[in-house]
């Protein structure tokens, strides 16, 4: 596989994980009210989820 076929590759990777995040984060200011209840690596100190600590 060349470098520019293998750039083009994981630029598509990346805009489909961003796209998808994207989604997600719609979803949880639908549901939660807030969009980062439930993220990838959520802040510990976040309120929302202190419940479930």
């Amino acid at each position: 596989m060349s470098e520019e076929i293998r750039e083009e590759y994981w630029a598509g990777v990346w805009r489909d994980v961003m796209a998808t995040r994207q989604e997600i984060i719609e979803e949880r200011k639908k549901k939660y009210g807030c969009e980062e209840c439930w993220d990838w690596s959520p802040d510990i100190s976040h309120f929302h989820l202190r419940p479930f600590l």
